[in-house]
């Protein structure tokens, strides 16, 4: 009996040994794909991938990249029997921080898994500012577009821009425009006036841009002509507050964007006249020193928006220790550093030969946004923002406003600012 059963495992022994090793494996596969790439940011890259199908494996192979951030998106893939390849494509937001990231490609089918790391490298052209006009909030590549819009059959056009630039070209002319110089509420703003009749000069009929164009500078220069007399708190145009309280949060933002979209019609006075305002507003916008009652709400009230000794810090993490950071989210704040960076990016440099007006980008964006951008991302970071429901949209939107300024005018350049707000 014991002889037999030790024939029985000699047999055995002898069948595993001689039988090829591929007649008792289970079915399975392996998985073959690059382990970093790269893209830019809003662009979009492929990602080849095979799978080598071992011992007759006939499965279909599903795989999906888990751990993206959530300013990239993948697609899902099958690669189905009897394939043996296909592509990931990887798209980055504009909105995505350039950087090193880590994702997890995942290959399954039925129990059988494979995991791969992939390292994503997000890169971001260094912008170029731009020296033509347009150049805030929209270009010159942009026009041909826009006047493709501005046709009788667009009714956002014909019953909305259109009919509204016909009337206010029928008030001005008949003399009905109710706008006495005030900083708080008026019920026609010369500058809202101004920055509708500029943008039909760049969008409107051909015929009729000129005489939009020579409205929109006479209205302007109506406001900046006084102005540039200097404070005077009991003439139009001339009040301390000007510049910084109700009417500058509310229309504040067309004194820029006028200069900017009608600069050809603008003459070397006006240009100077413009640039002598300008500054002036710009300095009452950032200043946050309340010993001179001319300080720019919230900034320079008994709790300031900057710690005592930093008010001339640049992207300083201090200042977003500093319990008045959070003034950084009140809307005349943020209405503030729009309005500068508007103001400094409409100039021309020969217009402004000593940089004195640009130069106050660096404290708009060093300081101001910094500040603004550091709570949002901390102290405010995934609620409602702190003015609430009735505010918060003002707040916010003005510091969308001064990003896409950046943007268009080449300016939104991480590396050059020094912080990520972009």
């Amino acid at each position: 009996m014991l002889r037999k059963t030790l024939y029985t495992w000699i047999v055995i022994s002898f069948l595993l040994t001689a039988c090829p090793q591929n007649s008792v494996t289970t079915p399975d596969f392996s998985l073959s794909v690059a382990n970093q790439i790269s893209l830019k940011l809003g662009g979009t890259v492929d990602l080849p991938l095979s799978i080598t199908r071992l011992h007759n494996f006939q499965g279909n192979v599903v795989i999906r990249l888990d751990n993206l951030p959530s300013s990239l998106s993948a697609n899902s893939l099958s690669i189905d029997y009897p394939n043996n390849s296909g592509v990931l494509k990887l798209e980055a937001s504009q909105a995505a921080l350039a950087g090193s990231y880590q994702a997890l490609i995942q290959a399954s089918s039925g129990s059988l898994g494979k995991q791969q790391a992939l390292n994503i490298t997000l890169t971001q052209d260094t912008p170029q500012p731009t020296a033509a006009h347009p150049r805030l909030w929209l270009r010159s590549e942009d026009l041909p577009r826009l006047r493709a819009w501005a046709v009788s059959s667009n009714p956002i056009y014909q019953d909305g821009i259109q009919a509204a630039a016909l009337e206010a070209k029928r008030r001005m002319d008949a003399g009905d425009f109710w706008d006495d110089g005030g900083y708080a509420w008026e019920p026609d703003p010369s500058e809202q006036y101004a920055l509708l009749f500029a943008f039909m000069s760049l969008i409107g009929p051909e015929a009729d841009r000129a005489d939009y164009a020579t409205r929109a500078r006479s209205l302007l220069m109506k406001v900046i002509s006084e102005a540039a007399k200097g404070v005077d708190n009991g003439e139009p145009y001339r009040n301390i507050e000007f510049s910084t309280s109700d009417r500058s949060r509310w229309n504040g933002s067309a004194f820029g964007l006028v200069v900017d979209w009608i600069y050809p019609s603008l003459s070397a006075n006006d240009k100077a006249s413009i640039l002598k305002v300008f500054k002036r507003w710009s300095a009452e916008n950032l200043d946050d020193d309340s010993s001179d009652e001319q300080y720019a709400y919230p900034c320079g009230q008994e709790l300031s928006c900057f710690p005592e000794g930093l008010e001339q810090a640049l992207n300083d993490p201090r200042l977003l220790a500093h319990k008045g950071a959070r003034w950084s989210q009140n809307n005349y704040f943020t209405a503030h550093m729009r309005n500068v960076t508007l103001m400094a990016l409409a100039m021309d440099e020969a217009d402004d030969p000593d940089g004195s007006l640009r130069a106050f980008l660096e404290p708009a964006l060093k300081r101001w946004l910094y500040v603004a951008d550091g709570v949002l991302k901390g102290d405010v970071a995934g609620g409602l923002g702190a003015e609430g429901f009735e505010y918060s949209p003002q707040t916010h939107g003005y510091i969308v406003q001064q990003l896409l300024a950046l943007k268009s005018a080449g300016e939104a350049d991480a590396s050059k600012w020094g912080h990520k707000s972009f």
